[in-house]
């Protein structure tokens, strides 16, 4: 297998200057605001039953109400999708001043906060001082440890405060003196293999065999098939830290691409390239012996940012009509669960001939039945015609290929390409395939029926060919 190699590139990161504030990135879970504080976690390093011990779980909320010097009160915290992870003790619950200077309460753990618990009761009673519904309750949860129960959903935090135990004990929320709930974690992939698919069209002027430009008459051999870039979405370990690619994926980590890629011939490939105009390859494709249909680009750990898949063609064989997919097959670090990608677009390949329909034509003895094809191409163009029929039925071989003349009309009457049914039928829909641009072909379908002693004509009817897709 071949393995690409990446360049790299410096970043300059310029210092800010003149004076300018920005508010300071979160450092803990605060309850008590309006902040989204919670941090993602990587379900690849994370899993049902971990434990989170990060730093940042450190959480505070506003009292919410007033204690009085030596009065008692009950703060309950409850968490959602998850347990204590260590016993909860009376020194993981503290209290400071709104301005952060340290208050001293009596605490004790009254109820709940085993490991088998998802909620505790602490008994505070103001000792120093009083405390004003602005003071903060801080609680170590980064040091109780979170047990997740299922990363499938997130974990939620709530603080109340109850006048009493009772209270503190039914916890109904019309008796609290305050209260605050918020996500304290969340769980999401980090790996992100963002794909864009391109959309290219191999070019009837070349016979299929070369690709479009976006300048009129020119054609290419080379196409950037759609881009890649497997980014790390921001995420986080279990304890804090965060999540980069070489945490998810290991050595042999390739990209697979799928698709019909016999008109590479001996001097064609599929590859990796830096550039949109694939120009700067940084590795092709391996294909096994005799297989045209799936190539594999090894890309290790490496970051695969806004690489172009290209495809370049030998210009000696038509190139089939396709989407074409890639996949992400991924060998896992260490304990990660990384998830191979599976084949996604990539991108298509079209082709740019005409293709027109008779819906309802006849072949009936009594009517002169047709097709009227016009031509302001500057080529002769090929014309496949072939017919459509109901269910169960069949038409004789008659001619299905003709010839159209740059600049000219052709009419082809519906008995040249369809002679006789097998059941004796006479209705059927005719189907056109022309080697020449859309814009350029334009057609109708004509029926008359005429009196073959007089050759008087009783009754002509017309309609345009139908363009599929487009009418």
């Amino acid at each position: 297998m071949k393995k690409y190699v990446l360049k790299a590139t410096a970043l300059a990161i310029g210092a800010l200057v003149g004076g300018v504030a920005f508010a300071a990135a979160p450092t803990h879970i605060t309850l008590s605001d309006d902040v989204a504080d919670a941090r993602t976690y990587g379900t690849e390093l994370v899993a049902d039953g971990t434990t989170l011990t990060d730093v940042y779980l450190a959480t505070s909320t506003k009292m919410g109400f007033g204690v009085s010097k030596n009065a008692v009160r009950f703060v309950r915290f409850d968490i959602t999708n998850a347990k204590w992870a260590n016993a909860v003790d009376a020194t993981n619950l503290t209290a400071e001043t709104a301005a952060a200077v340290a208050l001293a309460p009596q605490v004790a753990v009254v109820q709940g906060g085993a490991t088998t618990d998802s909620y505790v009761i602490f008994q505070i009673t103001a000792a120093d001082t009083n405390y004003d519904q602005a003071d903060v309750f801080k609680l170590a949860l980064d040091t109780i440890g979170v047990k997740v129960t299922s990363v499938g959903t997130s974990v939620d935090l709530t603080y109340a405060l109850y006048e009493t135990a009772e209270k503190a004990v039914a916890n109904a929320a019309a008796t609290k003196l305050a209260g605050y709930n918020e996500t304290v974690a969340k769980f999401g992939k980090a790996l992100n293999l963002a794909i864009t698919a391109g959309a290219n069209t191999a070019g009837v002027e070349k016979a299929f065999k070369q690709f479009t430009t976006a300048t009129a008459g020119t054609f290419t051999k080379t196409i950037a098939l759609g881009k890649l870039n497997n980014a790390v979405n921001t995420r986080y370990t279990k304890t804090g830290g965060a999540i980069g690619l070489g945490d998810l994926i290991d050595t042999d980590s390739a990209l697979v691409v799928k698709g019909d890629f016999s008109a590479m011939g001996s001097t064609g490939k599929v590859f990796l390239d830096n550039a949109d105009s694939c120009g700067s390859s940084t590795g092709d494709a391996d294909f096994a012996t005799g297989n045209t249909s799936k190539g594999t680009i090894v890309v290790d750990a490496n970051a695969v940012t806004n690489k172009n898949v290209c495809y370049t063609v030998s210009g000696s064989t038509a190139v089939p009509a396709q989407t074409v997919t890639v996949a992400y097959d991924i060998v896992a670090k260490g304990t990660a669960t990384t998830a191979d990608v599976g084949d996604t677009t990539l991108g298509t390949i079209a082709h740019d001939g005409t293709t027109l329909q008779a819906p309802f034509a006849t072949i009936h003895p009594d009517y002169l039945s047709r097709v009227v094809l016009t031509s302001t191409y500057g080529t002769d163009a090929a014309v496949a015609a072939s017919v459509i029929t109901e269910d169960g039925k069949t038409c004789a071989s008659g001619t299905a290929d003709y010839n159209l003349k740059a600049g000219k009309l052709l009419v082809i009457n519906t008995k040249d390409i369809c002679p006789s049914m097998a059941d004796g039928s006479t209705r059927l829909a005719v189907k056109l395939d022309v080697v020449a641009p859309s814009s350029t072909i334009s057609g109708v379908y004509n029926v008359m029926n005429y009196d073959q002693v007089t050759g008087k004509t009783n009754s002509l009817i017309s309609y345009p060919l139908l363009r599929p897709g487009t009418n």
